[in-house]
């Protein structure tokens, strides 16, 4: 096991434990940290979309659909992630965070991207109501 995926590992579970697991806490960027370990780093599609309002869960699935055959169960592992939180901002039911993104795999090599997620108080929970990403400049 790398020592990169052992201190992420120790980085989610100490966030986890300060901001609650459960989905859609109280704070809106420990929901973006959250969303992003389960999208990326885990590639649990259906515990990302727990984080989701419902329109977007359903991009991810079509988002996953239509790719060449990707599903969470064969995406994990064959690729490594690192992410920067770069920006956040909030302002009263709206936040967004915005992170630099890193993956790298065997088959495609390493790709830079640019992770902006718009996080939305809705019904008394904080969920990610827009999910963009774009190539890094």
């Amino acid at each position: 096991m790398k020592l990169r995926n052992v201190v992420m590992g120790a980085v989610a579970i100490t966030l986890l434990s300060l901001f609650g697991c459960q989905a859609g806490g109280g704070d809106p960027t420990a929901v973006a940290e959250q969303f992003m370990d389960r999208y990326y780093n885990r590639a649990d599609l259906g515990e990302a979309k727990t984080l989701a309002i419902p329109a977007l869960a359903e991009k991810i699935d079509e988002t996953f659909r239509s790719s060449a055959g990707a599903t969470s169960g064969n995406i994990g592992g064959t690729r490594e992630i690192a992410y920067t939180l770069k920006e956040t901002n909030r302002n009263g039911t709206h936040s967004y965070a915005i992170y630099e993104a890193t993956i790298t795999s065997k088959a495609a090599g390493s790709v830079r991207k640019r992770v902006h997620l718009s996080v939305d108080l809705i019904d008394g929970a904080w969920k990610i109501a827009e999910f963009k990403e774009s190539a890094f400049q």
